[in-house]
């Protein structure tokens, strides 16, 4: 959306998702397959970068759906239909890194991200998923908040080489036909690579979705959360708490475009009570074609 690419083309999505049983289903790719891509989020109606939250937080767990990604392979393993499925991955950078054959570089010698997931729905409107990821990212890589703030969690040891442990929780639960929640919660351990520094990163987030809401096919969406926070006695930490809030309300025009008025709000931006807090409007238009 923002990207200069100096009028160049470039490719940005090359992978293949194809059934390796009827129970199994696998990724691969050179470009652009992403965490989320295998991985459950569990919050369908935030999703989406076009027609989800307005907010890059409110979208999905920062902690661990924004990792290390763009190469590698994965898959979905269903071993109870409709109830269990485990999902696992290796990621590398997609951004040249991954086809880079210098020292520290490509698909085994830099960043990336190693983990797996488990999807279980004990009831038929209850999801719950539990994810872990094994990252490590090069200097020149670190961002383990996945851009959604820019304080101490990003790179809590500076531009040095890191490793993390990322544990994430989801749920998505249908209150009848019309109210979706869902709810994340995600924590980081931390370590520089050649050091013996640790820092502890968590965050949460839930939301509300009411559908059909004066017209089908409409969502009114309330969502908030704290964002990547860093507590540790190693390093610097984050003494204050931000908290981001967001409402929005998804209106079909008809079946090709769709406008979202909505606003958010950030308060003690990259949790220091001395920023004053930042208020966000925004008017979307989205086009389907």
């Amino acid at each position: 959306f923002d990207a200069d690419t100096e009028n160049s083309i470039e490719v940005s999505d090359i992978y293949y998702r194809f059934p390796l049983t009827d129970k199994i289903k696998g990724y691969v790719g050179a470009a652009g397959l992403d965490l989320d891509d295998i991985f459950d989020v569990t919050n369908p109606l935030l999703e989406s970068s076009g027609t989800g939250a307005l907010s890059r937080f409110n979208r999905r767990n920062p902690l661990v759906f924004r990792g290390t990604e763009g190469a590698g392979a994965g898959f979905n393993a269903e071993l109870i239909e409709d109830k269990l499925t485990v999902s696992a991955l290796y990621l590398a950078d997609g951004e040249g890194g991954a086809a880079n054959p210098e020292d520290g570089s490509g698909l085994f010698d830099g960043s990336f991200s190693a983990g797996g997931q488990v999807v279980f729905s004990p009831i038929e409107r209850l999801k719950l998923a539990g994810t872990y990821v094994r990252s490590f990212q090069t200097a020149e890589d670190v961002n383990l908040s996945g851009s959604t703030v820019s304080g101490f969690a990003t790179a809590p040891f500076g531009d040095v080489d890191t490793s993390a442990d990322q544990f994430g929780l989801g749920a998505e639960l249908e209150l009848g036909e019309r109210v979706v929640v869902a709810a994340t919660g995600g924590y980081t351990l931390a370590n520089e690579s050649d050091g013996d520094a640790e820092a502890d990163i968590f965050t949460v987030a839930a939301n509300v979705s009411f559908l059909d809401l004066l017209k089908e096919g409409s969502v009114l969406s309330v969502a908030g959360g704290i964002p990547p926070k860093l507590n540790s006695d190693d390093v610097a930490e984050d003494e204050d708490t931000s908290y981001l809030i967001e409402a929005l309300y998804k209106f079909p025009v008809n079946d090709n475009i769709l406008v979202t008025p909505g606003a958010y709000v950030v308060l003690n931006p990259d949790h220091d009570e001395n920023n004053d807090a930042v208020w966000v409007g925004v008017l979307r238009t989205t086009f389907k074609f």
